[in-house]
């Protein structure tokens, strides 16, 4: 596809071992990623090229020039970069307000500020790295654990088309890793040999404790995101069935 010049990916972060396959097989296409926000008319975060086949885990850089961007704790104080937080931005896209929700709209626009629930780090260049939702963040035994770092290593696998990774509930630990895969045509895996070939690629603690297989494409929801929240409730259902 000669005529193909640009592949931009939003909505959820693409996983980083697919960017680097992508650009090899579309040499003459320029390989995006970005970060927005129905809350923000989707203005945000971005970058393309050989930026991104750099840096294939981060979401990019600020777009300029009216936003302004902060990284904040949960008491709302700014942190350092190379330090985790919540991402905040400013700008005229953002909304007003969510319609006859005050609540919610307090909890999220604060002096003009959107608190977006994202989780992220920014480096000394700019860049910024997105770990996850703050809803998504597994806490087992007080170790916080990345939704998405988990199912980035997934994908590593050549058994999986695509994964899911969600919270179990678990009587000791409070929390602990789950994950939902589709297999590729023909491949097969088990909890055993998915984690033997994740070793070396996340920590010990990350490595989903129970896996679930499927041949078909996991469950999406009305944007074509995958369903996490339907997901994990079809998976715990089928835990305690089982039992």
């Amino acid at each position: 596809m000669p005529s193909l010049d640009y592949i931009g990916a939003g909505g959820a972060k693409r996983p980083a071992a697919q960017v680097a396959a992508i650009a090899e097989t579309f040499p003459n296409a320029g390989v995006a990623t970005g970060w927005g926000m129905t809350e923000t008319q989707a203005l945000g975060i971005g970058m393309i090229g050989d930026d991104y086949k750099a840096r294939p885990d981060c979401a990019g850089k600020l777009h300029p020039p009216v936003q302004e961007l902060r990284f904040l704790d949960d008491a709302g104080n700014d942190v350092p970069p190379g330090t985790l937080g919540e991402i905040t931005v400013k700008s005229p896209a953002n909304m007003r307000c969510y319609l006859n929700m005050p609540d919610a709209t307090a909890q999220t626009m604060q002096d003009g500020w959107l608190r977006t629930g994202d989780l992220g780090v920014i480096d000394a260049d700019g860049y910024v790295t997105i770990l996850d939702r703050k809803k998504n963040i597994i806490i087992r035994g007080g170790e916080n654990i990345a939704c998405l770092d988990v199912e980035g290593a997934l994908h590593r696998l050549p058994q999986v088309a695509e994964a899911c990774a969600f919270s179990v509930p678990d009587e000791r630990l409070g929390e602990i890793v789950g994950a939902i895969v589709q297999l590729r045509p023909g491949a097969t895996l088990d909890r055993d040999s998915m984690a033997r070939a994740l070793e070396g690629h996340l920590a010990s603690f990350k490595i989903p404790a129970l896996l679930w297989c499927q041949d078909g494409p996991l469950t999406r929801g009305a944007t074509d995101k995958i369903d996490r929240r339907a997901l994990r409730a079809a998976c715990l259902q089928q835990m305690e069935e089982t039992a």
